[in-house]
């Protein structure tokens, strides 16, 4: 497990500034000559294995070197060795990063192509619409390794230590930035080995920590939901809070987004504020007693449908991924799973049923069950149920008459099992 710590450059004196600016600004110089250079460029090379390799990005050809000789690259730079070791590595990890998806797109093309498969419409579209695009290097931030800096402890009241940026150049000295602590990376010295690593930002230094944590091996196994009103909803009845100590909640920032402008000062202030309420919130959830958590995985929701403003300023992934990161340091185990039907089954009779849910309230026509409709939606996801195929889904029977969804399978309201329609079964098996 990887977490990092942010720290300001603004205890350094004048001078230090300076030299850290112009030394950033000489590395982003050089790190666009190097990722054009990596761009054009036709390189061959041989892997671990003796497999022979060729990189030339204009021609498709997307492999990606892990390292590459920056000696062998034409570029006059007062940069010293060291310091371009660490710029081509990662530049060589921006440019992978840019191409990685369209590697796989065309290594996919390639396999059907051999196996003589059918190609989709939809593969082949992909692969012209998104081709890569050559990365933006003016304002990226600069990785260091351990070949030109580390870390210097000190005795001080005040600062923890020094990072050292060292051997940069004949144009630049040694850089001393003072560091100081506070509650993030506090949390982490003792616990955490810092690593030999730092992130070079324009006004502050990016500290990373690697810490091992075994996964839990005793406690219960519990459902979650996401939602507007209530952030998490967990199946053991925990919920989180709905407003903090300011009185404000998850739909009263929402609502103060839709009113802000957006890419405006004051919105980036309360999206700022949404960010916090989410983490204040689930911070608050006490997980000692569990060891696992099946988590709502939300994918384009709504997609192809007219949203209101305010709920296109609810951001699932700010809940899923604030979750994903606590848990993760606890050693609680998360399991992602599909959102779909949950919401609409019912956890008591496990009819699904569209109708039954209507905002907060949940009431089964089925079997006449009432609860609240997250806490309903956090016990399903708690029950391992079989995921629903996609001939059942286009059938829309949850808008009809309903089924059975069981986790011995799927069931129609009058008991008999559902299986794929005769007409469907040709093209579920192709």
């Amino acid at each position: 497990m990887i977490r990092t710590s942010k720290h300001k450059t603004s205890y350094s004196n004048t001078h230090k500034l300076e030299n850290y600016d112009a030394f950033l600004k000489e590395m982003r110089r050089v790190a666009k000559l190097y990722v054009d250079y990596l761009w054009n460029t036709h390189y061959e090379w041989k892997d671990k294995k003796d497999i022979l390799r060729t990189m030339d990005i204009t021609k498709e050809k997307l492999e990606v070197p892990p390292y590459f000789d920056y000696n062998s690259i034409p570029i006059e730079t007062n940069l010293s060795g060291r310091a371009k070791s660490s710029l081509i590595t990662q530049c060589c990890g921006i440019v992978k990063a840019c191409t990685e998806k369209q590697r796989r797109r065309l290594y996919l093309l390639e396999e059907k192509k051999s196996n003589n498969e059918v190609i989709s419409e939809k593969l082949l579209e992909n692969i012209e619409k998104f081709k890569p695009q050559k990365p933006n290097t003016e304002n990226i931030n600069i990785e260091v390794s351990s070949k030109c800096s580390d870390f210097e402890k000190i005795e001080s009241d005040f600062f923890e230590g020094f990072l050292r940026l060292k051997c940069l150049g004949d144009d630049f000295e040694m850089i001393k930035i003072p560091i100081k602590f506070h509650k993030q990376s506090n949390k982490w010295k003792g616990k955490a080995e810092m690593l030999n690593s730092f992130l070079l930002c324009n006004d502050k230094i990016e500290i990373r920590w690697k810490l091992e944590v075994p996964l839990k091996k005793e406690g219960i196994e519990v459902g979650a939901d996401q939602g507007k009103d209530d952030v998490l909803y967990l199946s053991d009845n925990q919920v989180t809070p709905k407003t903090n100590k300011h009185g404000k909640s998850l739909d009263s920032i929402m609502d103060k987004l839709t009113r802000r402008k957006y890419g405006s000062k004051n919105f980036k202030q309360s999206q700022e504020e949404r960010k916090n309420f989410i983490n204040f919130c689930i911070n608050r959830l006490n997980f000692s007693h569990i060891k696992k958590v099946n988590l709502e995985k939300i994918i384009n929701i709504n997609f192809g449908r007219r949203m209101s403003r305010k709920m296109k300023r609810w951001v699932s992934t700010l809940i899923r991924d604030k979750a994903m990161r606590l848990l993760e340091e606890l050693g609680v185990q998360v399991k992602e799973q599909s959102s779909a039907y949950r919401s609409q089954r019912c956890s008591h009779c496990g009819i699904v049923l569209k109708k039954n849910r209507k905002g907060k309230e949940y009431f089964c026509h089925n079997c006449g069950f009432m609860i609240d409709a997250d806490y309903n939606a956090s016990i399903n996801h708690e029950v391992e149920l079989p995921d629903v195929p996609i001939w059942l889904s286009i059938l829309h029977l949850n808008r009809t008459k309903g089924f059975f969804w069981k986790p011995e399978g799927f069931f129609g309201v009058d008991g008999e099992e559902l299986r794929v329609p005769h007409s469907q079964e040709k093209e579920v098996i192709c």
